[in-house]
C-alpha cells in the first residue's frame, strides 16, 4: 500500500467519524427539543391551549343549525325589505318639514329650534319667523 492510498483511508474514516459525530449530535438535540414539547404540552398552558384547539375544530366542523336557521330567516327579511319600495313618496317627505315650521314658528318657536327641529337653514328660519311668527318685528334666536 502506498502512502497516497492510506492517506485517503485514513481521510475517509476521519469523514466518517465527523459525520457520525454530527448525527449523534443531531438526535441529541432531537430528543431535547421533543421532551420540551412533550412538557409545554403537559403543562397548564400547554393543556389549555390543546383544548381551546380541540374546541375550535369540533366548533368549525359542526355548525349550529340553530344559529344557521336564524341566520337564514334575517337574510331572507333583509332582502325583502331591501326589494320594497319606500312606503312614502319624495313629497310627501320634503313638505312636512315645512308644515312642522310654519306650525312651530306660530307657536313662537325660535330660530336656533327651527334649524334643529327641521333641518332649515339660517335663512330659512328666519324666513318662517317673519312669515309665520308671532311677532314678525321680533327676531331673537
Amino acid at each position: 500500500m502506498n502512502i497516497s492510498t492510506t492517506l485517503t483511508t485514513h481521510l475517509l474514516l476521519i469523514a466518517n467519524a465527523a459525520m457520525l459525530a454530527a448525527a449523534a449530535i443531531a438526535i441529541i438535540r432531537f430528543r431535547q427539543q421533543a421532551r420540551r414539547f412533550e412538557k409545554f404540552w403537559e403543562s397548564p398552558v400547554g393543556a389549555a391551549m390543546a383544548e381551546t384547539e380541540a374546541l375550535k375544530a369540533q366548533s368549525e366542523s359542526a355548525p349550529d343549525p340553530e344559529l344557521s336557521k336564524k341566520v337564514s330567516e334575517l337574510q331572507s327579511i333583509v332582502w325583502t325589505l331591501a326589494r320594497k319600495e319606500p312606503a312614502t313618496d319624495n313629497a310627501t317627505a320634503k313638505r312636512l318639514p315645512i308644515e312642522n315650521a310654519v306650525r312651530m314658528a306660530k307657536h313662537g318657536a325660535s330660530i336656533g329650534e327651527l334649524i334643529r327641529s327641521c333641518g332649515l337653514t339660517i335663512g330659512e328660519a328666519q324666513l318662517m319667523r317673519k312669515l309665520h311668527g308671532k311677532n314678525s318685528a321680533r327676531t331673537v334666536n
